[in-house]
């Protein structure tokens, strides 16, 4: 049985090319928040979306747990993910679209590098 102190009912996804949308979906009362640079966020627009979840993350409320959803790790926009969001303070990141335990492996040793 799970613990209800760990236990996430809600889970909004808020697309990481809409920073005007992140403090208040932290403030909506959801378990957690999910910024988002997969999907919801077109290719041109990637990079400064990245750049806008970083700096939320600088300044991360209390109020929900905050997780990224990254891009795939075969891609050069996972891979530059993956280098950015190692220290950046998320409290999870999720991984789209994963093919083998080596990708979890390399992203293993992109996080440990930073600790």
């Amino acid at each position: 049985m799970p613990s209800f102190s760990n236990l996430r009912r809600t889970f909004l996804f808020v697309p990481g090319n809409r920073p005007d949308r992140f403090s208040k979906a932290a403030a909506a009362g959801a378990d957690m928040i999910c910024l988002d640079l997969e999907d919801s966020v077109l290719a041109s627009e990637r990079d400064s979306a990245r750049i806008a979840i970083l700096d939320f993350l600088r300044a991360k409320p209390d109020s929900c747990e905050v997780a990224v959803r990254m891009n795939t790790l075969r891609s050069r926009a996972g891979m530059t993910d993956a280098l950015a969001l190692a220290d950046a303070g998320a409290d999870i990141i999720a991984v789209p679209k994963v093919e083998s335990a080596a990708e979890i492996g390399i992203l293993s040793a992109v996080f440990a590098a930073n600790v």
